[in-house]
């Protein structure tokens, strides 16, 4: 009789559950690159008071990661401490194409309700554009505006700029065309003319109906119709 020989029970059970059993040794025994990142995560220090950093409690990995900072305190004191000069050269984009002549040296930083940028100097913010002529001249009068001879607001080279009064400056931005926005048929939105605003003054229809047909709100109906009674 010919001998068979038969896998043991034992070697039969690791053959088939050995891939679930290295699966869920990896998730109870972490790799050990995970473990020095963790170590290596622990041991770093505020880059601007010293403290050890702290985990936060639900912070993500990712963001703890890339912390450099306790809070946000230290982070803005330790912007306020770096040079502005060097600040101000991180946020400027010189490359090509910018502006409307293409030779603009733009800020890509903060900006302002009227698309201006701005810097913090110290304890106080400045218009970026203004700190662009004080580094490149030295003296800058409070009296005076830094005005753009290429009328973009963004652009931060000296060569585009001119000191100038107020009075110089709003007369610069009226003779380019920049003083008020332009009104009735000239504006860049002007759709509603004359003879459509008769018509939907005169369309007896609900509001809603009039307001879908010529696609203006329904307010906008109202007051046509309330100035057609007065």
């Amino acid at each position: 009789m010919i001998g068979v020989a038969l896998e043991r029970p034992s070697e039969v059970y690791h053959h088939q559950a050995g891939p679930e059993l290295n699966r869920i040794r990896g998730a109870i025994m972490p790799n050990v690159s995970d473990i020095t990142e963790h170590l290596t995560l622990n041991r770093r220090d505020c880059a601007h008071c010293g403290s050890r950093l702290v985990r936060k409690l639900r912070e993500v990995l990712k963001d703890w990661r890339a912390r450099k900072y306790c809070n946000a305190h230290c982070r803005a004191r330790h912007a306020r401490a770096v040079d502005p000069a060097t600040r101000f050269a991180r946020y400027v984009d010189r490359s090509a194409g910018r502006g409307p002549h293409g030779d603009c040296h733009e800020w890509i930083g903060h900006l302002n309700s009227k698309g201006y940028g701005r810097l913090r100097v110290g304890s106080k913010m400045m218009l970026a554009h203004r700190f662009a002529w004080l580094e490149a001249h030295g003296n800058l009068p409070d009296e005076l505006d830094v005005c753009h001879r290429c009328d973009n607001p963004l652009c931060v080279r000296v060569g585009h700029l001119f000191l100038g009064t107020h009075e110089d400056n709003m007369r610069d931005m009226a003779a380019k065309g920049r003083a008020n926005a332009p009104h009735g048929a000239a504006h860049y939105n002007y759709r509603i003319t004359p003879a459509l605003r008769q018509r939907i003054t005169a369309d007896a229809r609900s509001r809603a109906e009039v307001a879908a047909e010529y696609e203006v709100s329904r307010g906008y109906v109202s007051a046509l119709r309330r100035l057609a009674r007065v």
